[in-house]
């Protein structure tokens, strides 16, 4: 189970038990959609009115608790509207079309095999790679520190000092 996590400052993220959905109602048509199919058609002019944005959005929030991801998605995908699901990483890591198109990539990494997001950009001739992981923390100090002019002992004293 996925915790819901809606933060105070975004209010167009919504959850069900189990699931993340994110809907944009920035624009006026999808704002005007959405209040409208949700019987709130009294929300239309408030859309930029901070007095009322709690009140809006302590709606929209409960009424997303009351269906499934599933059940949003069907209803809410034919509006027009930009909605859609937030997948887990799991669920991102086995989409087939992203697997299709070599988006997945698997790398070694110090800690072992790790699964992570191939170059975008698919060129024939040229074609990109992901040749390592990330960094681990404070893996390049040292050598970010020598470039900038530091000596292995002014580094080797910052060390000591815990500034690095």
């Amino acid at each position: 189970m996925r915790p819901c996590q809606e933060r105070r400052q975004e209010p167009a993220t919504f959850c069900d038990a189990i699931s993340l959905a994110s809907a944009s109602f920035a624009e006026a048509p999808f704002w005007a959609t959405v209040c409208r199919h949700f019987g709130r058609e009294e929300f239309i002019p408030w859309q930029w009115e901070v007095e009322h944005r709690e009140e809006m959005f302590s709606f929209f929030r409960a009424r997303f608790r009351e269906k499934t991801l599933a059940e949003w998605t069907r209803e809410l995908e034919p509006l027009e509207i930009c909605y859609a699901p937030v997948d887990t990483f799991d669920e991102v890591y086995a989409n087939p079309q992203l697997l299709h198109r070599g988006m997945i990539v698997e790398i070694a990494t110090p800690l072992g095999p790790m699964k992570t997001f191939g170059p975008p950009v698919k060129l024939s001739d040229t074609p990109g790679s992901i040749r390592s992981g990330a960094p681990r923390l404070g893996e390049h100090t040292d050598d970010v520190l020598g470039a900038l002019g530091y000596s292995a002992a002014d580094i080797a004293e910052l060390r000591r000092r815990g500034v690095v």
